[in-house]
């Protein structure tokens, strides 16, 4: 993988100490370790901040585990641009790759670790930013913290509408764009980027939650489903539990969620049989055994869909 923002290079160093001091300035004070004795450090890290967002781009070569705790002033996007991660953020812990990225709200504690050849774009936004933001969309969250989702699903419609905007902001970084050096646009621009985040991702912010699945009837079957997967759902059952007809079911799905209800719900249950894949230890459990759980009895129909979502095979996930 490339990197991004060459001509933004902050660090780039093999020295451990020099890398979390110098990455401890744009972000926090942290705890950085490589987690086998012989790892090497090499360390870029490039990117560039105008107004409350900015957009950075880091490696660290070899596995590393960094724990900077609460983030206290911003939040964090962290997307994977190569490799993966673990990202426990307060009481969640993300499987973080290719589809799916992680966001830590300042009062998480936040520990984690990135694989071998892991790279990311990350996106920081300064805290009073987004609650002032999410203020003007609901007023209770005037009383509340703003908490957002810590996984994000990078394939779902209304997060790839929110990744093409971070994309022309990467692109206008990496050519010197003049639109950043505008006060009135980069204000414009970083308004955007943090209301649309809270318009797209799962959040307490009720308008920004019910923007993620406009209709609250869809929004009651996806919750069912994502607190419930292993459950033996039926088109039928899903309708009668939004108080709609199956044809209306079908139509909101795609609407709000660009696919059919038992999509969505494969979808889920790719991702649960991934992360216990994933946190599985050598010998403990089979493929089989994990794929039969959350409702995959036919193992080599199983083994196309995972590879087609996640790139790899589900025994590389399990031996990973």
């Amino acid at each position: 993988m490339s990197q991004l923002f060459k001509q933004h290079n902050l660090v780039a160093t093999t020295d451990l100490d020099s890398a979390r001091d110098e990455v401890a300035r744009v972000f926090c004070p942290h705890i950085l370790l490589p987690t086998h004795q012989k790892s090497k450090i090499d360390v870029v890290h490039n990117g560039h901040r105008f107004g409350n967002v900015g957009l950075n781009y880091i490696r660290y070569g070899d596995e590393i585990t960094i724990t900077p705790g609460q983030l206290s002033d911003f939040y964090l996007v962290q997307i994977p641009l190569a490799g993966k991660a673990v990202v426990k953020a307060g009481n969640h812990t993300v499987f973080a790759d290719r589809h799916v990225a992680s966001i830590a709200s300042p009062d998480d504690y936040v520990d984690m670790v990135w694989s071998d050849g892991c790279e990311k774009l990350i996106v920081y936004l300064d805290r009073q930013a987004v609650e002032t933001s999410a203020a003007a969309l609901d007023r209770d969250v005037e009383r509340t913290p703003v908490r957002f989702n810590p996984e994000m699903q990078l394939d779902s419609p209304a997060i790839r509408s929110w990744l093409r905007l971070i994309r022309f902001l990467s692109d206008e970084i990496e050519e010197n764009g003049v639109l950043l050096d505008s006060p009135l646009m980069s204000a414009h621009i970083e308004d955007t980027v943090i209301s649309g985040l809270l318009a797209s991702q799962e959040s307490n912010v009720v308008a920004g939650h019910e923007r993620w699945v406009g209709n609250r009837a869809i929004r009651r079957v996806v919750d069912l489903m994502t607190d419930q997967p292993e459950h033996p759902w039926r088109l039928l059952d899903l309708a009668e539990a939004a108080g709609l007809s199956v044809r209306s079911l079908q139509d909101g799905f795609q609407r709000d969620l660009g696919q059919s209800p038992l999509e969505f719900l494969r979808s889920i249950r790719l991702d649960r049989a991934r992360s216990e894949l994933f946190a599985s230890a050598p010998g403990s459990q089979t493929v089989a055994t994990i794929a039969f759980k959350w409702g995959f009895t036919h193992l080599g129909r199983f083994a196309s869909m995972y590879r087609l979502r996640f790139f790899e095979s589900p025994s590389q996930t399990l031996a990973a």
